[in-house]
């Protein structure tokens, strides 16, 4: 499944951040003692999830075969039951073209190359199953060999080690589409959102991201742009140079829908402006007719972030591609007018700030 060393930790946590939202996003708390995991602020957490137990069964079932029936994987070279395999080895919320292809008479509409793409994103195994099975029943050992290999989840960490000892905390949205009338959910989040229990254990490894750390000084500015669960790294940035005292300004921006319910860590990070350790902009795109987002507020903040970029600040971006390709352009465009540059001149500004590590993405 993977090259690198697999640790047990234990759920000791999720809460709901955000009841009464249109999504659900929970902080996920493992329980990493007596392990001692080593990882920075910036690193990530690969999952190793579980498939939805009801959904094992329904294939199992549609395959009109039984969970202890023995299934050998090509990958290990070793054999295990159907349930075991469909729980822990393969990818059942996708399938690939050539086991479609199996079922597929010559005349088929999905011999249609538009037509199969759309079936392959719109269908899981089991309804792909539920489908073509009854008309050309094909045995389990084949269905699983042609199976794409379950692949772990990376999520950043959202809590530093200096602050929660013991502890790695992650900020997760549950992934859920409809997709042919029929909900369905992100196979790691619905695992640790809503399969895994407190006090079960869950198989990690660390994965360690050398290109989004914090600066090497304590004395180095920084500014952090996220929105939604992009706000993951920055809590464990702002969690270690808080505990180490660290003389750096630190900057937040940070974007969701409703204030009321999606403002996620809100007395943490509120009481820490207070303190005046973190500067604090928020943009929530549904209070208020017009939509605002980070890049709304990184304008209105123009003049104050090109002195911050003048005097060397670090800048860090966390969230979709979306959201930062946005971010460029308004930084492309906030440096050309405030530094009163061309075109040209405020590209190669902008360059070098790539060039020498003071803007850095973390991206999906």
């Amino acid at each position: 499944m993977t090259s690198h060393k697999l640790h047990k930790v234990i759920l000791k946590d999720k809460k709901l951040l955000n009841k009464g939202s249109t999504k659900e996003t929970y902080q996920i708390i493992l329980d990493e003692k007596n392990i001692n995991l080593s990882f920075k602020p910036g690193d990530s957490v690969a999952i190793i999830p579980k498939n939805d137990p009801s959904l094992v069964d329904l294939c199992i079932k549609k395959m009109d075969s039984f969970g202890e029936l023995k299934i050998f994987h090509q990958r290990t070279k070793n054999f295990y039951t159907l349930k075991n395999f469909l729980t822990n080895y393969a990818n059942i919320s996708k399938f690939p073209s050539s086991l479609l292809n199996l079922f597929l008479t010559d005349n088929s509409p999905l011999k249609n190359k538009d037509n199969l793409h759309l079936y392959l994103k719109n269908h899981e195994l089991w309804d792909m199953l539920e489908e073509f099975f009854p008309q050309k029943p094909i045995l389990p050992q084949t269905i699983c060999s042609y199976l794409l290999p379950l692949l772990p989840r990376l999520y950043s960490i959202s809590s530093s080690p200096l602050f929660y000892k013991d502890e790695i905390h992650l900020t997760i949205t549950l992934v859920s589409y409809v997709t042919s009338n029929i909900k369905r959910y992100g196979v790691a989040t619905n695992y640790l959102c809503n399969i895994v229990k407190k006090g079960e254990p869950i198989q990690i490894y660390i994965q360690p991201n050398p290109y989004f750390l914090l600066p090497t000084s304590s004395n180095a500015d920084i500014i952090m742009i996220s929105a939604g669960t992009g706000i993951s790294p920055f809590l464990s940035f702002i969690q270690h140079r808080y505990v180490k005292k660290e003389k750096g300004k630190n900057w937040l921006f940070f974007g969701e829908r409703n204030r009321k319910y999606d403002f996620y860590y809100e007395k943490f990070l509120l009481s820490l402006e207070k303190e005046n350790f973190l500067k604090l902009d928020l943009a929530f795109s549904r209070d208020q007719k017009e939509k605002i987002y980070v890049q709304d507020k990184i304008l209105e903040k123009k003049k104050e972030i090109f002195n911050w970029l003048e005097k060397k600040c670090y800048v860090y971006i966390c969230g979709n591609k979306d959201m930062a390709k946005e971010v460029d352009y308004v930084f492309k465009e906030l440096i050309q007018k405030e530094g009163k540059l061309s075109s040209e001149q405020a590209s190669s500004y902008f360059s070098s700030l790539i060039s020498n590590k003071r803007y850095l993405k973390d991206v999906y």
